[in-house]
């Protein structure tokens, strides 16, 4: 495999809202079609193909200071969104949820966990939402899986 940005990360996990945990396994060029990583889920015998280019609907694993500082600025959250429309609302989440940045996950995290209802997607959005920080949290910080819950329910305590 040649040395490109590329293909510096296979072996890199990668985390995605839909995907969950994964690994790249490798980079393939597919002739008319363009470059593709070749990702295998965790605990999946499943090879899935995501293009180089553009929106990948994944992320690399944050560094600790990254981590970190993310969740020092969801601590101190600002005003929570006020909206219009209920359509406004599920076009704003579903905006922001193929958003791979991990503070923008953090900001729609404690945007969803502010609101005093949901519908059922922005339920299904929360639960994906907080498995993969919880997933995040515990791989960066190398801690278990309750403690990494323990490190996010401050952060979704709702406002009174």
């Amino acid at each position: 495999m040649k040395n490109t940005p590329e293909a510096n990360l296979v072996g890199k996990k990668v985390l995605g809202l839909e995907l969950g945990l994964a690994t790249i396994t490798g980079v393939e060029s597919i002739e008319g079609e363009g470059t593709f990583y070749i990702i295998e889920k965790y605990k999946e015998n499943m090879k899935r193909y995501y293009p180089t280019k553009g929106k990948l609907g994944f992320r690399l694993l944050s560094s600790k200071d990254e981590l970190i500082s993310s969740i020092e600025k969801c601590q101190v959250y600002s005003s929570p969104i006020v909206f219009e429309t209920r359509s406004q609302r599920i076009k704003y989440f579903k905006r922001e949820s193929r958003n791979q940045d991990i503070q923008g996950l953090f900001r729609l995290f404690r945007t969803l966990t502010s609101l005093k209802t949901l519908n059922s997607f922005e339920t299904s959005l929360l639960n994906k939402l907080t498995g993969s920080l919880i997933t995040e949290i515990s791989l960066v910080f190398k801690v278990t899986i309750k403690e990494s819950k323990n490190i996010l329910r401050p952060l979704a305590e709702r406002d009174s």
